[in-house]
């Protein structure tokens, strides 16, 4: 919470007298600089946003020294890191076969990086979640809501530099996936952590020409789902640094966070990253303008056939006409992919 947040607790009565709650904010003032301290130094020796002499610390706490990775003493943070991680996964496995599978999977999911055998590779959306706990606390001008999010990809491996806000939506348009919360909801089952966060605005005289004229609209923030906390993080510049803001799956009114973003170069979990691949949902973009040569893609059916571990078989269709169940792909591969052994597409 911040200073504004305690102080309105406060009756109206209260409130009234200067002198009472001058006194009050120098005393929460202390307490909420506390607190940011403790979250930095949390963020500064965690296994997943450490850097530097700090995560050297780190990792001689629990006898394991950068010259024990693979690339010795040159090793970079991100694969110092990584060498922690999967050490105390390693730490935690019960010695039992049965539970081989489940660590395996754990050491994988996590990976900063997944190569996909057929040429291309995509990065972990959970990983980028966290990647931003390092910068908390960093000034506005030294990172706005664009170099924040594009430092967490970098710091996940992922470089790209767009420019601007507006950019990265429609790239998440061209090359993923963009749309409302309660979209997002009904085509995947969730929002996943990693998400872009963005907000989105009618077009006006401030913004960029070469946006006003696709009929997304403008752009005028980004932020990322952490799915802790208060749900995301972002660098603000009405509190003058990165910090954490209040997001839960649905559009926040009147300014708030009102689209999503998925890029397919992030790994979201098996649901998301299944209904990505197949390209069975688009975003629905009311303000999208009909022959527009920037047109979102369009919505079109999705057929699929689940293999369940008894052998049987289950129909699954999305959109289009016809019978079927009409309910989101994303609620129906959730469903189905717990208790089926595959999934092939038609």
């Amino acid at each position: 919470m911040h200073l504004d947040d305690y102080l309105s607790l406060f009756p109206g009565s209260t409130r009234e007298k200067p002198r009472f709650m001058a006194v009050a904010s120098a005393l929460l003032q202390q307490v909420i600089d506390l607190q940011a301290l403790v979250g930095e130094l949390n963020a500064a020796f965690s296994p997943v946003s450490a850097r530097g002499t700090q995560l050297d610390a780190l990792g001689e706490s629990l006898g394991l020294s950068r010259l024990d990775t693979t690339a010795g003493a040159a090793a970079t943070d991100e694969v110092y890191r990584d060498f922690i991680r999967k050490k105390l996964i390693r730490w935690g496995w019960d010695g039992t076969n049965r539970t081989v599978p489940e660590i395996a999977e754990q050491m994988q999911a996590g990976s900063v990086e997944n190569d996909n055998q057929n040429g291309t590779v995509t990065y972990s959306a959970e990983e980028f979640s966290r990647a931003g706990d390092q910068f908390l606390g960093r000034s506005y001008e030294e990172m706005d809501c664009q170099a924040l999010v594009e430092r967490m990809m970098a710091a996940v491996g992922y470089k790209r530099d767009l420019g601007g806000s507006n950019s990265w939506y429609r790239e998440c348009i061209k090359n993923g996936w963009a749309g409302t919360p309660e979209e997002c909801l009904r085509e995947f089952g969730s929002v996943p952590k990693g998400a872009l966060l963005f907000i989105r605005e009618d077009v006006s005289a401030s913004t960029p020409g070469k946006f006003r004229s696709d009929g997304i609209g403008d752009i005028t923030h980004m932020g990322v789902k952490t799915g802790r906390g208060d749900g995301a993080i972002h660098s603000s510049r009405s509190k003058g640094c990165v910090c954490t803001s209040k997001f839960r799956d649905r559009t926040i009114p009147n300014g708030g966070w009102n689209r999503v973003g998925l890029l397919n170069v992030f790994s979201y979990g098996k649901t998301v990253d299944w209904v990505l691949e197949h390209g069975g949902t688009s975003p629905c973009h009311p303000e999208q303008s009909e022959g527009s040569n920037n047109s979102v893609k369009e919505r079109v059916p999705m057929k699929g056939t689940v293999t369940a571990k008894s052998g049987s078989t289950v129909k699954l269709r999305q959109g289009g006409d016809g019978d079927g169940d009409r309910r989101s792909a994303g609620e129906l591969v959730k469903v189905h992919l717990q208790r089926a052994d595959r999934v092939d597409e038609e």
